[in-house]
């Protein structure tokens, strides 16, 4: 990794408009006190408060913040959602929830070569779990 690398964290967020807030902006300080180029993608999906709001508030007002909402829930769906619209080098994907900004590591990276090409060229939504290839091999019920 090189000074000029964009590291994308992504971010879900569901019904947490009493403190995504906080959550992004400490997030956005560790960030910023690494020695690389970075964005934090805010996904709220679905959620039934304020938490869309929120993250289009914070997108406006802090420079390496942006919103992609979605109108269905899913961690999952909102996780290869903010993967796929990331423009950085290294892809990254957390839980507000179960992260701390000390912890915010980039260990779990995903190079962005090996995610692109599982996208539909005619639009810009993720693969469905029917059109990714799995290790696991589930129960035809």
């Amino acid at each position: 990794m090189t000074p000029d690398t964009l590291v994308s964290v992504v971010l879900p967020a569901h019904n947490q408009a009493d403190h995504i807030g906080e959550v992004v902006q400490e997030y956005a300080a560790a960030l910023g006190r690494m020695p690389l180029r970075h964005e934090l993608v805010l996904v709220p999906n679905g959620s039934k408060d304020a938490t869309e709001a929120v993250c289009a508030g914070l997108a406006a007002t802090l420079p390496h913040v942006r919103s992609e909402p979605l109108a269905r829930s899913g961690w999952g769906r909102a996780v290869r959602t903010g993967l796929a619209r990331a423009t950085g080098d290294l892809l990254c994907y957390t839980n507000s929830a179960r992260t701390t900004p000390a912890e915010l590591t980039l260990g779990s990276a995903v190079d962005p070569g090996q995610l692109r090409p599982h996208l539909h060229k005619e639009s810009d939504r993720p693969p469905s779990r029917a059109e990714t290839p799995s290790r696991r091999r589930r129960p035809r019920w």
